[in-house]
C-alpha cells in the first residue's frame, strides 16, 4: 500500500497533513516533495467545550470528591489510550519524582488499552495508589478537563494531538513532550512547558517548571492559543482546498 501511495503521490492534487511536523516527517521517510503538501490542522468543537465549562463549573468539587480529589489538590491530567507509544508509566515515573517535593498533587488517567495493567502495576511499584488515579475509559472525558489544572502528556509520537488541544481550550497548560503538532502549538513558558527529553527527571523538571510559573497567567495564555483551532475552521479550510483543486 505505501509503495502504490508513493507511486501514486505525483498525481495527487497535494495531500493533506494534521501538522508541518507530520508533513516534514512524511515528506522525508517517503521522499516525496514538501511542496506537494497542505497542513490543515484537526479543529476541536471549541462551543461543545464552552458548554461543558458552563455545565460543570459548579460540580467542580463534586466531581473530585467523587474521586477522592481534595479542592485544594493541584491535579494534572492524561486523557488517552493506554499504548506504548503514549508512555504513560514515564509519566507515573516522572510524577513519582516530582510528588516528592510536591505531595498535595494528584495524577488523573482517563482511557484504556492494552498497558492499562502495567501503568497500574508501575503506579502500585512506585508507592503512589493514594497520588494516581486510573478510571479507565469514559464516555464524557469533558468532565475531567474540568476539573483539572494542567494536563500531562508523555507521548513518543503523535499527530495533531486532539487531546492536548482540548486541554488547551480548557484552560490547562501542558507540560508535554516536543512531537507532533504540539510542538506548533505549545509556546514553551507562556502556555506550557516542554519535557525535554525522555526520562523521569525531565517530566518532573517541566512539571515543576509550570507549578512555579504564574498558573492563571499560564491557563489564560492556554485559552487563548486555542481559539484558532476551532472545528469549523478545519471544514472551511478543507472546503477551500476542495474549491481550488477543482479549479473555482
Amino acid at each position: 500500500m505505501r509503495m502504490v501511495s508513493w507511486l501514486l503521490a505525483p498525481l495527487k492534487y497535494t495531500i493533506v497533513a494534521d501538522s508541518r511536523t507530520v508533513a516534514e516527517f512524511v515528506s522525508k521517510t517517503e521522499h516525496i516533495s514538501l511542496n506537494r503538501f497542505t497542513v490543515i490542522y484537526i479543529g476541536v468543537d471549541l462551543k461543545a467545550i464552552e458548554r461543558a465549562k458552563k455545565e460543570y463549573a459548579e460540580k467542580r468539587n463534586e466531581i473530585r470528591a467523587e474521586l477522592g480529589i481534595k479542592p485544594g489538590e493541584f491535579v494534572f491530567l492524561n486523557v488517552s489510550r493506554m499504548v506504548r507509544q503514549k508512555r504513560q508509566e514515564l509519566a507515573v515515573e516522572g510524577f513519582r519524582l516530582f510528588n516528592q517535593k510536591h505531595p498535595g498533587c494528584r495524577l488523573l488517567f482517563v482511557g484504556d488499552g492494552s498497558r492499562m495493567n502495567a501503568v497500574r502495576e508501575k503506579v502500585r511499584a512506585c508507592g503512589l495508589e493514594s497520588q494516581i488515579l486510573l478510571v479507565g475509559e469514559s464516555t464524557n472525558v469533558y468532565r475531567f478537563y474540568t476539573i483539572a489544572d494542567a494536563f500531562l502528556l508523555t507521548s513518543q509520537r503523535e499527530g495533531f494531538c486532539i487531546v492536548g488541544m482540548e486541554a488547551l481550550a480548557f484552560g490547562l497548560p501542558l507540560v508535554s513532550t516536543k512531537v507532533g503538532a504540539v510542538a506548533e502549538y505549545v509556546r514553551d513558558g507562556e502556555n506550557g512547558y516542554f519535557i525535554s527529553s525522555f526520562t523521569p527527571e525531565a517530566v518532573a523538571e517541566a512539571m515543576e517548571r509550570l507549578i512555579s510559573a504564574d498558573i492563571p497567567r499560564t491557563s489564560q495564555n492556554a485559552l487563548v492559543s486555542a481559539q484558532p483551532y476551532g472545528s469549523e475552521r478545519t471544514a472551511t479550510a478543507y472546503e477551500q482546498l476542495f474549491l481550488r483543486s477543482v479549479g473555482q
